[in-house]
C-alpha cells in the first residue's frame, strides 16, 4: 500500500542519513549551510522520494513525508521544532517537498511520452475514460497538469515529445517558480503576523 512504501522510505532515509553522518546532524553541527543544504538535495530527497513518484501518495502519506522533510530542514537551519516552514524554504531557496514530488511525477510522465507501447497506451485509456477511479496515477498526472497550468497530459503525448533537458527546464519554470511565488506570499503574511518569522536564518559555519 501506499503508506507501507512511506513508512518504508522515511525509515529507509532516517537510517541512511544516521549511519551516513552520525553526529554531524546534532545541533552543534560543523557543516556548513550551504553543505547541510547540498546533503539535502543530493542525500535525504532521493532517499526519501526514491519510487514514489510511480504511486499517488497524498493526505496523511503525504504528511508523513512532509513532517520528516521539515524536520530535517530546522535541525540544518537549527530552528525549533515549531518553526514555520514557509521563511526557512525562501530564505534558502529550497522548493516544497510537494514540489519535488510533482516534479519527479512528471519526469515519470516524459518517459511514459516518449516511449510508445502498452504504458503508454494504458494511460491515454485512463485520461480517455473519465468513469474510471480517480486515484489512477494517470489521473495524478492530470492532476499536476492542472496546478501548474501545464497542457493536458492527453494534448501533451499526442505532440511531440521534447528531450529530457527541455522538459526538466520546462518543469524547472512551471513548478519550481509557481512553488518560490506561492513560498514568498506566504512568507509574507506570515512576516506580517509575526514580525519574528522574518529572523530565520543561519550563519554559514566552516565545514
Amino acid at each position: 500500500t501506499d503508506k507501507t512504501n512511506v513508512l518504508h522510505r522515511i525509515s529507509k532515509t532516517n537510517a541512511g542519513i544516521w549511519a551516513t553522518m552520525g553526529r554531524s546532524l546534532s545541533y552543534k553541527s560543523n557543516y556548513s549551510l550551504e553543505v547541510s543544504l547540498e546533503i539535502m538535495k543530493t542525500i535525504v530527497v532521493p532517499r526519501l522520494l526514491s519510487g514514489l513518484q510511480a504511486l499517488t501518495i497524498k493526505g496523511e502519506n503525504f504528511e508523513k513525508l512532509d513532517r520528516f522533510y521539515s524536520c530535517f530542514m530546522r535541525r540544518i537551519m537549527l530552528q525549533r521544532a515549531k518553526s514555520p516552514m514557509s521563511p526557512i524554504l525562501a530564505i534558502t531557496g529550497t522548493p516544497t517537498l510537494r514540489a519535488i514530488l510533482d516534479r519527479d511525477v512528471m519526469n515519470l510522465f516524459h518517459n511514459v511520452w516518449s516511449l510508445d507501447g502498452p504504458v503508454k497506451d494504458s494511460c491515454i485509456a485512463i485520461w480517455t475514460d473519465e468513469t474510471l477511479k480517480h486515484n489512477y496515477w494517470p489521473y495524478r498526472v492530470r492532476e499536476i497538469c492542472q496546478k501548474y497550468n501545464i497542457p493536458d497530459p492527453l494534448v501533451l503525448v499526442q505532440s511531440d515529445c521534447p528531450s529530457k533537458d527541455e522538459w526538466k527546464g520546462y518543469l524547472t519554470e512551471k513548478i519550481f517558480e509557481s512553488d518560490r511565488r506561492s513560498l514568498r506570499d506566504k512568507d509574507r503574511k506570515s512576516t506580517r503576523l509575526n514580525p519574528s518569522h522574518s529572523s530565520v536564518s543561519r550563519m554559514p559555519s566552516s565545514a
